[in-house]
């Protein structure tokens, strides 16, 4: 089970992240947070948090100055549920609660590990072993380098 929270409006629109079960993620500005939007000036440097359980998914405001708003309605806690709509600050969030741990599921992107013979990269006369991945052949894949 995953929970995906895609931006549809604010500063990171077009944006994606997510939490699995077990885990805590802290919206807010500060640069540490595990999703922050330091460009939103409405959203308070500790908004929230969101916390995964077994079978559950929460939403925890923090003192925030502007509230955090799910469904358009003011929260201090709730279970989120597929298709919820999450505003903190001037960001928008919309909630998927998938089965399935990849987080691109819905987007018909499908990877899988194959067992392959990992490929090897070499750098600095080390070896590093990857693994090969696989994506699907009608999925167009740029790749892009940096001179340093």
């Amino acid at each position: 089970m995953i929970c995906v929270f895609d931006v549809t409006a604010g500063p990171s629109r077009g944006g994606r992240f997510w939490v699995l079960p077990d885990e805590k993620l802290e919206i807010g500005r500060r640069s540490n947070a595990g999703f922050s939007v330091s460009a939103d000036t409405h959203l308070s440097r500790n908004h929230c948090i969101i916390e995964g359980g077994k079978s559950i998914f929460r939403i925890r405001d923090i003192g925030s100055v502007n509230g955090t708003f799910v469904n358009n309605s003011r929260v201090n806690v709730i279970e989120l549920c597929d298709g919820d709509r999450i505003r903190v600050g001037n960001t928008l969030l919309e909630v998927r609660i998938l089965d399935d741990q990849n987080p691109h599921e819905a987007d018909g992107m499908h990877f899988s590990i194959q067992n392959q013979e990992p490929l090897e990269i070499t750098d600095n006369d080390e070896t590093v072993r990857q693994p090969k991945y696989s994506v699907p052949s009608q999925m167009p894949i740029r790749v892009s380098t940096v001179d340093i």
